[in-house]
């Protein structure tokens, strides 16, 4: 049995002068894998099991720029390959051995992307990313991805209909893996669907998408693999408000003067 993530947060900063825009982003990487191995041949307490638990974590940073045009905009990015450090541990079923330390190398990435306007309220986008594993892995390969996205988002002021300001988007990706299977290179073709459900406020919607991919050939690689993916998404759901503003003037009444007779 195998577990293992990565996760990735980031803290990012931009600015935007006319029609151009630079950020930059600190990155930090933390990530755990746990692979164990029991093998029960019937001999009670003495089968055979083994753990070995390793634990990593680093910082990374990443920079990009975005050129904006009326009918266009083009996007470029590159993120720093990053040596993730921590403990690895073996243990076994009457063994713990003493934590050793661990590197997990991760590539640099660069990215570029196009996104076109070719009709009012359609997108277009081309894009392109490299992964430069050989240089992150001895035995890994540079890998390269493309993908070729459509977006349909209506202004939903003109819309008279709930139905008609939904957004729809949708994409297909080809990519190839930083390694090889029974000499041949492996490749993964995706596809994907989504669309977002406008709600009360402008900036509120539920998003929801799948995402379908294929790895691998039986005829080149041995082996194939296909999984499908869900993703739910919401942006917006304000929880602070802004207090109404009851500091403006207002007439005071003035205290009435009473007299005896």
């Amino acid at each position: 049995k195998m577990d293992r993530y990565l996760y990735r947060g980031d803290l990012v900063y931009s600015v935007k002068l006319g029609s151009y825009s630079f950020g930059v982003a600190g990155n930090y990487y933390l990530g755990h894998e746990s692979r164990e191995f029991y093998q029960d041949g019937g001999f009670g307490f003495y089968n055979t099991q083994e753990e070995l638990s390793r634990s990593f974590k680093n910082p990374s940073f990443t920079v990009g720029a975005i050129a904006q045009y009326p009918w266009a905009s083009v996007g470029i990015n590159y993120s720093m390959g990053a040596k993730l450090k921590g403990k690895s541990q073996r243990k076994s079923l009457d063994t713990t051995d003493m934590e050793e330390d661990y590197e997990l190398a991760l590539p640099y990435e660069a990215g570029l992307g196009v996104t076109l306007l070719p009709f009012k309220e359609h997108k277009l986008n081309v894009e392109a990313r490299w992964e430069g594993w050989s240089q992150a892995d001895a035995n890994g390969k540079d890998a390269i991805k493309l993908g070729l996205g459509w977006a349909y988002e209506p202004q939903a002021e003109t819309r008279d209909s709930y139905w008609k300001k939904m957004s729809w988007r949708g994409g297909v990706s080809w990519r190839t893996l930083p390694f090889q299977v029974a000499g041949a290179d492996v490749n993964e073709i995706g596809f994907s669907l989504g669309s977002s459900f406008p709600l009360k406020r402008d900036i509120n919607r539920l998003d929801v998408g799948i995402i379908a991919l294929q790895r691998g050939s039986l005829a080149q690689n041995k082996l194939s693999d296909t999984s499908i993916m869900m993703v739910l998404g919401f942006t917006g759901f304000d929880i602070i408000g802004k207090a109404s503003d009851r500091t403006a003037p207002r007439e005071i009444p003035i205290k009435e003067e009473l007299t005896e007779w």
